[in-house]
């Protein structure tokens, strides 16, 4: 997590972090999304809290529902246990204001987050349960102004756009701030190829790489189009 300055980034999105909750498939239960909570202490569970994102896969699963005990009447019925947007996985929040408190993000005061995943289970009919909610990762943070000394100039959500210097692709890309204190001031290129090696699962496809311009290094190879990646 990020203390920026009246605001709070909560943020996953390195592979070794990820790649465990959204690879595996266990017993037909398949990654669905993530739920983000602002939780009142960090003991809380994420019904004490307030829920303020949910990031879903974008397959058409949409509100996924589970039986459950109604308390006004002691009947069984089936209420929303998940409710996506098919808005697609993102492991980025930038929070700047207080849900539980509904005011600004103040500085210099601890606040207390929680992730957790869910799974679905497409083949549910004779399951007593369609989905499965994970323990909560949760986190303190306190956001504030920079350190003495320290000046950022960038915060977290700017994003800058490349510049087309070479080539006939009308390809685009963005850079969007993470970490404003991670920022380097350095140059990158982004260069593409295609994929020609035999039986790669990308064979024939536009891959895309990214080098320091400044040191000649390649820190990123063999990516899709269209996909997202941190870089730190």
């Amino acid at each position: 997590a990020f203390e920026g300055d009246g605001y709070i980034t909560l943020n996953w999105s390195q592979t070794s972090t990820y790649a465990n909750t959204e690879n595996p498939v266990n017993k037909g239960f398949a990654f669905e999304g993530y739920k983000v909570y602002q939780l009142p202490n960090g003991l809380a569970s994420g019904s004490e809290g307030v829920l303020i994102n949910t990031f879903d896969v974008a397959n058409g699963v949409l509100v996924i529902t589970e039986k459950e005990v109604d308390p006004a009447t002691g009947l069984i019925l089936e209420k929303p246990a998940h409710v996506g947007s098919d808005n697609g996985i993102s492991r980025v929040v930038v929070i700047k204001n207080d849900k539980i408190r509904n005011r600004p993000i103040t500085n210099d005061r601890p606040y207390y987050f929680g992730v957790s995943a869910y799974s679905y289970l497409p083949d549910n009919a004779n399951s007593p349960f369609k989905s499965l909610e994970s323990s909560m990762a949760v986190v303190t943070v306190y956001p504030k102004k920079p350190d003495p000394g320290t000046a950022y100039t960038v915060d977290s959500g700017d994003y800058f756009d490349m510049t087309h210097s070479a080539g006939t692709s009308d390809g685009q890309g963005r850079v969007e701030v993470i970490d404003p204190g991670v920022v380097t001031g350095q140059d990158y290129k982004i260069t593409f190829e295609e994929d020609t090696v035999t039986g790669s699962p990308t064979k024939g496809s536009l891959l895309w790489n990214v080098t320091n311009v400044a040191t000649s290094s390649q820190l990123l190879t063999g990516y899709k189009q269209g996909s997202t990646y941190v870089l730190f």
